[in-house]
């Protein structure tokens, strides 16, 4: 399997799956994670770029909520359990991938 997980303490978070052809990963969907266990319904990763930078902003509100944005477009599935949690770690498993904080 190949993924990039975006998970805050406890295992909750967002998980953008890949499939790798001719040497390059497609992203085929994506779903939640709360609380360590994958739910459903998956979300659309259309606006993935493959081969190129791809632009990923988490946007953590005073409430609690978090939404995750990919190349300018919010992905659909919003967290909301998140009040006093730290910053998110990044995993890709399986996948090479470059993390930047800043745009190139």
């Amino acid at each position: 399997s190949q993924a990039l997980e975006i998970l805050f303490e406890g295992g909750s978070g967002w998980v953008l799956d890949f499939q790798n052809e001719g040497g390059q990963e497609r992203a085929v969907h994506g779903n939640l994670k709360l609380d360590g266990h994958y739910s459903s319904p998956a979300f659309d990763l259309g606006v993935w770029k493959t081969g190129a930078w791809n632009e990923m902003r988490l946007v953590r509100c005073n409430d609690g909520k978090a939404r995750l944005f990919l190349n300018g477009r919010e992905l659909g599935q919003m967290l909301d359990t998140l009040v006093g949690s730290p910053a998110p770690i990044f995993r890709a498993v399986g996948l090479g991938a470059r993390l930047s904080e800043k745009p190139f």
